[in-house]
């Protein structure tokens, strides 16, 4: 059996824990927060990750929807998921707890919660484990899932994030029920509202300066930010360490697939633990289409002369604009 330490039990360390476990691995997860947890996240889950959720027996209440609408313009522009797929409109705070509540299950996990990383600890030309709250915590692997704003990451000077102007700003409202993501693109900003299960729903703003709209009314709780929406990493493994989830680099959340790409991510790491070059191979090549096609979409936001067009080309061609939807929705 192999050590194996996770910093961060988001959906990508709790995920990786529990697919490791399974293969008689010995893990140790921790993460600095207390659970349960609120999180400024997107909550729409495509469906390639409620599969991926499937596979590893967790069930999570939410609300399934069958694609995306854009509206611009007064147009309304629909499109679902290929092969009557279903994404699922899922509050962050309870998949982090059904997750972690499945790693806590498996008998070769060990979660330590409230716990600070400080930095890797090193031994014999090789990252050895992490120091934490003054402790050091030694594994014959480390996996750092700590985020996008991976302090693993810092440390072992493998960030090259770019400068972006782009947040976000996310809160839940109270709204009626829906079969779609629908997405705004008449402001300067884009604006998502994903269906949740108890009569709410996900508002989240994106762009340089996002505001959430008046007419969605009073949030239910405070409205949160996130940043930074894209992270690069110029390195991604070394011996004895592993990046996975957000803290390996992401795209900007426009097109929706963080979470899933994060369980995706989590499997593969599994599959491929005992060759981490392979592991960075596969999931490079998983995520080539899906940056390709953020890069598109956003470019498209920024030149209203190209998105006018463009929408109107998907209006008449349903099986590409499914097709887009599959590659977003975690399928090539």
């Amino acid at each position: 059996m192999t050590s194996i330490l996770i910093a961060g039990a988001g959906p990508a360390g709790c995920a990786a824990a529990i697919g490791l476990a399974r293969r008689g691995h010995r893990v140790r997860l921790l993460d600095r927060a207390t659970f349960p947890r609120e999180k400024a996240c997107g909550e729409g889950l495509m469906p390639a990750g409620v599969a991926a959720l499937g596979r590893l027996g967790i069930h999570v209440e939410g609300v399934p929807f069958q694609g995306v609408r854009y509206h611009h313009e007064g147009r309304v522009i629909e499109g679902a998921f290929p092969h009557r797929q279903m994404g699922l409109g899922i509050r962050r705070l309870h998949l982090d707890a059904a997750l972690l509540d499945a790693a806590r299950r498996e008998s070769n996990v060990r979660v330590i919660t409230g716990v600070h990383v400080e930095g890797p600890i090193f031994a014999d030309n090789r990252i050895a484990g992490v120091r934490a709250d003054g402790e050091d915590f030694r594994a014959a692997l480390t996996i750092a899932a700590d985020g996008a704003n991976s302090i693993l990451r810092h440390q072992l000077g493998w960030d090259a994030s770019p400068r972006t102007k782009r947040h976000a700003l996310l809160g839940h409202f109270p709204g009626p029920p829906a079969e779609w993501v629908n997405v705004y693109l008449d402001d300067p900003q884009e604006v998502y509202v994903t269906p949740l299960p108890g009569g709410q729903r996900l508002v989240a703003a994106l762009g340089e300066a996002p505001h959430i709209p008046p007419r969605f009314g009073e949030p239910i709780e405070p409205v949160r930010g996130a940043a930074p929406l894209a992270v690069r990493a110029k390195q991604r493994h070394a011996p004895g360490c592993a990046l996975l989830g957000d803290a390996a680099g992401n795209c900007d959340p426009i097109t929706g697939g963080g979470i899933t790409q994060a369980l995706l991510s989590a499997e593969l790491l599994a599959q491929h633990i005992d060759d981490l070059a392979a592991f960075d191979r596969a999931r490079e090549a998983m995520l080539a289409d899906y940056r390709r096609l953020t890069a598109g979409v956003l470019t498209l936001t920024k030149y209203p002369a190209l998105l006018r067009p463009a929408l109107t080309v998907l209006s008449h061609a349903p099986g590409l604009f499914s097709r887009l939807l599959g590659v977003a929705g975690g399928n090539a």
